[in-house]
């Protein structure tokens, strides 16, 4: 959540008062008609059909573009139908409503690493960001980055020495919805819970809610880059030694090559893409960076700085690039959601599409590898119809099978029936197309995705209990 400005797409309704000049009196109709124009109204005239006809064309011309090549059109998100901030049934308002309930037994989460249990996110999938360009930019530093936990549905931020833990979770009809709770409040909650657990005070019983909604997130995370909904923004730059941002990309996502990736950002394991821009903290680092034709490791003593007020003492790759994948697949679900349920043009279908079916990522350029405790968590996780859709492959591709895991997510699962089928349809066309326009697949990838995995998981048999294809060992 990064402090910036963008627009909602909603302006108000102002109405003017204008003051009309008096009009001058007008020569009698037999002067109008018999007069011949003037030379410059003649020119004038002429220049207005000209106008009329260029501007005819370029709307036909914007009318044939594809939506990449033009701005998103804004969406109204805060009215009917998407109502952006109705109660929303995500995980963050989930966990929230069971703690509001007397009597509950359900943890309450009185620290970071509680947190992340109650909201069923590994510590192992922490991430490290030196790059100050966050809402708590101030406390972030190569010796104190911030760290970014995540799984499926929520990410939890969190900067040693902030006040506040930053939340987004996903609501399966409106996308991202973004939260901020204390964490003196959270420690407060529990030691009162554990106080009045007999016979609540009526201040413990009308408490009012922990994690609050936060508008001030959208100022940033509405914006061209997220196409006008709310969406994430993942970016890559070269910082000064104080983490200070100076130059780099405004969107990072799946399909953004590895040597542009992760600038700003911490990345450690045992095999890592042979060239990308993480680990440039120092100005050695970035010297040996442009000059060298390798990537810069996280040496142990900048490791052990970084991470010494952090719950892990790593900073894994496998999970950034899972975090890349999923940030764009659900910002274009989002929009696309948006867009029928206002009755727009699709245009983000094809792009959606794209990217469910892992088009356009680029591949790896040798082999990754990271923690073996991120690998076997992220492959255990969601529905067990999903798990085969969770193999990794990290040798050429990130994933075993051409189709994300997130389409068995609430998100995807509960698009309405019309949308669901318009994504099967242009998924097949594209897998069945083997022009080249279409997707770079090999032949066992377009019959396990025609045979198994599109009827499955977009056609609803997973969902309904169908059986899923077996996995590798």
């Amino acid at each position: 959540m990064l402090p910036a400005t963008a627009s909602s797409g909603e302006l108000p309704d102002r109405r003017r008062v204008t003051v009309q000049p008096p009009l001058r009196s007008l020569p009698p109709r037999s002067d109008l008609t018999q007069r011949p124009p003037s030379p410059w109204a003649q020119w004038l005239l002429a220049g207005l059909v000209l106008s009329g006809l260029l501007l005819a064309h370029a709307a036909r011309g914007m009318a044939q573009e594809s939506p990449s090549q033009r701005e998103w059109g804004r969406l109204p998100y805060r009215t009917s139908p998407i109502h952006y901030f109705a109660p929303s049934d995500d995980p963050v308002a989930r966990l929230q409503r069971s703690l509001l309930v007397r009597g509950d037994n359900a943890p309450r989460p009185d620290s970071l690493s509680a947190l992340l249990a109650a909201l069923e996110i590994s510590e192992t999938s922490q991430m490290l960001v030196f790059a100050r360009n966050a809402r708590q930019s101030r406390q972030i530093s190569p010796d104190n980055p911030r760290a970014i936990y995540f799984n499926d549905q929520v990410s939890v931020a969190w900067t040693p020495g902030a006040t506040n833990y930053e939340i987004s979770a996903i609501d399966p009809l409106r996308g991202p919805v973004f939260y901020l709770v204390s964490a003196a409040d959270l420690r407060r909650d529990s030691a009162a819970t554990d106080a009045t657990a007999e016979d609540p005070s009526p201040e413990r019983r009308n408490r009012g809610p922990l994690f609050q909604r936060s508008d001030s997130c959208l100022a940033c995370h509405i914006a061209e880059t997220t196409r006008h909904v709310p969406g994430y923004l993942v970016r890559s730059m070269f910082t000064s030694s104080e983490g200070k941002p100076e130059t780099g990309l405004p969107l990072v996502d799946g399909t953004t090559p590895y040597d542009q990736r992760w600038g700003g950002w911490y990345v450690s394991g045992e095999r890592l893409p042979l060239r990308h821009r993480g680990n440039l903290a120092t100005a050695e680092a970035r010297r040996v960076f442009e000059t060298g034709t390798t990537a810069v490791p996280l040496m142990d003593n900048q490791r052990l700085r970084a991470t010494a007020r952090h719950l892990q003492g790593t900073s894994d790759v496998v999970a950034p690039m899972v975090h890349d994948h999923q940030t764009r697949f659900q910002t274009l679900l989002t929009r696309l959601r948006y867009e029928h349920e206002l009755g727009r043009s699709l245009d983000t279908l094809p792009d959606f599409v794209r990217t469910m079916l892992l088009d356009s990522e680029p591949p790896l350029p040798q082999p990754v590898a990271g923690r073996a405790d991120y690998r076997a968590w992220f492959e255990s996780v969601g529905p067990e119809a999903s798990r085969p859709l969770r193999q990794l492959d990290l040798h050429t591709r990130l994933l075993r099978h051409p189709l994300s895991w997130l389409v068995a997510t609430p998100q995807f699962q509960q698009l309405p029936a019309p949308l669901r089928k318009a994504i099967h349809a242009a998924a097949l066309r594209l897998v069945v197309d083997e022009d080249e326009t279409a997707l770079t697949l090999s032949a066992a990838d377009r019959q396990i995705l025609t045979e198994q995995l599109l009827p499955q998981f977009l056609a609803g048999g997973a969902a309904a209990g169908g059986s899923a294809p077996a996995a590798n060992p």
